[in-house]
């Protein structure tokens, strides 16, 4: 037993006096980091690659000493690539995508500082060193180009409702007789003002690359309002052609009035799941990524036309409600600037199906129960959505954004196109009111966002 301790005793001894000889300091140069020093600061040489065996070792790592001489390797050497499980050139130091000039391997280039083009944005721009140092000022692990990722996006909308309806002419300011009437209330005089909303969306990791999102956003309660009056009870409606023959004077609710308005209202909701498959540009510089989903989106409006006159009044009200279901694709880009920094966008597009319905209900004087009307219908449509975007990473899991946005909806039925112009009064000649839905319009939204990105 102690002869066996003797010999461990022994063996440890002469490891460790192994260990401290200078050559042993040369093999551990093998380890050495990028800027030429060891662990223990001790200069990085190589010599000649050996022959047999050890060569193809000897290229990816540097000459090995050979132990037959007892001497270390002499002369010094470039650092050598990193390389991959395929024995090819692997990523660049600490940035994780190859300069240009020297592969991002580390050392003294000119070009890239030794970060390569994660701190480059993408090929040799002369200012690594300046990118290099930056990269280490704030939260950037992966270099100005790291993958961008979140688990969970929120952000504030402030959109407004670009694009009203087809025109429709409500009033006018005197008799039009033959000549075109002097209109003074349309869907013209609205104008919606910026709302605010929300958008938040969660996302599940389903493989290296690859996602799962599912999103929500809403905007409620868009309103543009506008109103004619007359001191002479001059207003005139579309009811009675602006005053025309056969209904000259008028209709005792609408015609020979003191005030006129209307209101219009509109909500939107979004809800989709998307698919979504990331790339990145062989120099590092572009980001991207692919999706592909189904999307549901509700708009909902309403339209309320009142007017009073000295002999009677009217409260008319359409509503209507279009249900989309669909499929869609898109992307999105980014372009990597400062570190942490990226600029691009994010676009989709998609066919639905579209469940359109409106419903009117009418009082006025002359009617002595209010007067229902509602009719349906389906057909298809379109959605696009995109706009322009800015991220800066904040912190390690904080991230900031901010852009514009823009939402295109075609194929719809609004509110201001599903006033029925024919007149609803018991009094009325004519023809008889025709009840249908309307879903040839078209919505444009647009407006601000800003918000965060977070990782768990």
């Amino acid at each position: 037993m102690r002869l066996q301790r003797l010999r461990v005793f022994a063996t440890l001894m002469w490891i460790a006096a192994l260990a401290a000889s200078p050559a042993a300091a040369e093999y551990v140069s093998f380890y050495s980091y990028g800027d030429g020093s060891d662990a223990e600061g001790q200069p990085n040489y190589y010599g000649a690659a050996p022959a047999g065996p050890y060569a193809q070792m000897a290229s990816m790592q540097g000459a090995l000493p050979d132990p037959a001489l007892g001497l270390g390797p002499a002369g010094p050497q470039p650092e050598p690539p990193i390389m991959d499980g395929y024995g090819d050139p692997g990523m660049g130091f600490e940035s994780g995508y190859g300069c240009d000039e020297c592969g991002g391997y580390g050392g003294d280039c000119p070009s890239c500082g030794g970060w390569g083009n994660g701190q480059l944005g993408g090929g040799g721009m002369g200012f690594g060193h300046l990118m290099a140092g930056l990269g280490q000022c704030g939260p950037y692990e992966n270099g100005e180009c790291g993958p961008r990722w979140f688990d969970v996006h929120a952000e504030a909308l402030y959109w407004k409702r670009d694009n009203i309806s087809r025109p429709v002419d409500f009033t006018s300011d005197g008799v039009a007789g033959n000549a075109p009437p002097f209109v003074v209330l349309s869907t013209r005089s609205l104008d919606f003002d910026e709302e605010p909303g929300f958008r938040v969306t969660v996302r599940f990791e389903v493989g290296a690359i690859s996602a799962i999102e599912v999103g929500y956003f809403a905007i409620f309660d868009m309103t543009a309002e506008a109103h004619a009056t007359s001191d002479l009870d001059n207003l005139f409606s579309v009811f009675s052609d602006f005053g025309n023959p056969p209904f000259f004077p008028g209709f005792a609710e609408t015609d020979q009035a003191t005030f006129h308005s209307i209101r219009y209202r509109t909500d939107l909701q979004n809800a989709e799941i998307n698919w979504r498959r990331q790339w990145v540009s062989l120099g590092g510089r572009l980001h991207g990524s692919t999706l592909a989903g189904a999307r549901y989106l509700r708009l909902t409006e309403s339209l309320r036309h009142i007017t009073r006159a000295d002999t009677g009044a009217m409260d008319y009200y359409v509503g209507t409600e279009n249900n989309l279901y669909g499929f869609q694709i898109g992307g999105d880009i980014w372009a990597c600037t400062l570190p942490g920094l990226m600029i691009g966008g994010e676009a989709e597009v998609g066919v639905f199906g579209v469940q359109a319905k409106q419903n009117t209900k009418i009082n006025a004087s002359s009617l002595t129960d209010p007067l229902l009307e509602e009719a349906q219908g389906d057909d298809v449509a379109m959605v696009a959505e995109g706009g322009p975007l800015v991220i800066w990473q904040v912190t390690p899991r904080w991230t900031a954004r901010a852009g514009y946005q823009f939402l295109y909806v075609d194929g719809v039925a609004l509110a201001p196109e599903n006033f029925n112009t024919r007149a609803p009064f018991v009094s009325s000649p004519g023809l008889p009111r025709r009840v249908k839905v309307n879903h040839n319009g078209a919505a444009l939204y647009h407006g601000a966002t800003a918000g965060f990105e977070y990782i768990w």
